[in-house]
């Protein structure tokens, strides 16, 4: 038969490994919710880059067409009473 208090070392040693099992899940839940908020993030981050990435595209786009434009190699237009006329 046990000792009473040999029994309550033992009962005191697994009352710690359960609390310390809580404190490991409770970490758990914590950790989830920070990499849930964390792929949020990075899915707003990216939708916004994707976006900026567009403008610049297009205005990439738009010096490209102004320098071969400025350079001559494409067809000046010009406009005579509302009207366009290419050269």
């Amino acid at each position: 038969m046990e000792k009473p208090e040999t029994a309550f070392k033992l009962a005191r040693g697994q009352l710690n490994a359960l609390g310390a099992l809580g404190s490991l899940m409770h970490a758990q839940g914590q950790v989830g919710k920070a990499m849930d908020d964390l792929a949020a993030a990075s899915a707003a981050l990216r939708a916004e880059w994707g976006s900026e990435s567009d403008i610049l595209s297009a205005l990439a786009q738009a010096f490209a067409d102004l320098d071969t434009a400025l350079a001559g190699d494409a067809p000046t237009v010009h406009s005579v009473g509302g009207r366009a006329l290419a050269d």
